[in-house]
């Protein structure tokens, strides 16, 4: 029981393709130029870098965008009020006012009647 590797360490298919190339060229079954001919090493070799540079923009774009919008910012303003909640909280505050004038109502009659 040998240990199984998930890594390939195979010639890939741009790697296979210029030796094909290299060979067809070599035989004289095609008369490319050795530029065309190598082109799969180059083409392979600048799309990696091409996308290497899309992947570390988006990353520093991103980086960029969190460190604007989250750090040295004062805290957000608080949501405005819609009309019911206003409505809601001065009827209760209106209730708040009657239960303490009827309260002290109550102990002014309280007092009257001792006296």
């Amino acid at each position: 029981m040998g240990k199984e590797s998930n890594a390939s360490s195979g010639i890939g298919f741009c790697g296979l393709l210029t030796i094909v190339f290299i060979t067809l060229k070599l035989t004289k079954h095609i008369d490319w130029s050795w530029w065309w001919v190598l082109c799969p090493l180059w083409i392979s070799t600048l799309l990696t870098v091409s996308i290497s540079i899309v992947w570390l923009s988006c990353i520093s774009i991103f980086e960029r965008y969190k460190s604007k919008k989250y750090k040295g910012r004062a805290p957000k303003p608080p949501i405005p009020k819609s009309g019911f909640m206003k409505r809601l909280e001065e009827a209760q505050r209106m209730q708040k006012e009657n239960m303490e004038k009827c309260l002290q109502a109550k102990k002014d009659n309280e007092i009257k009647n001792k006296s």
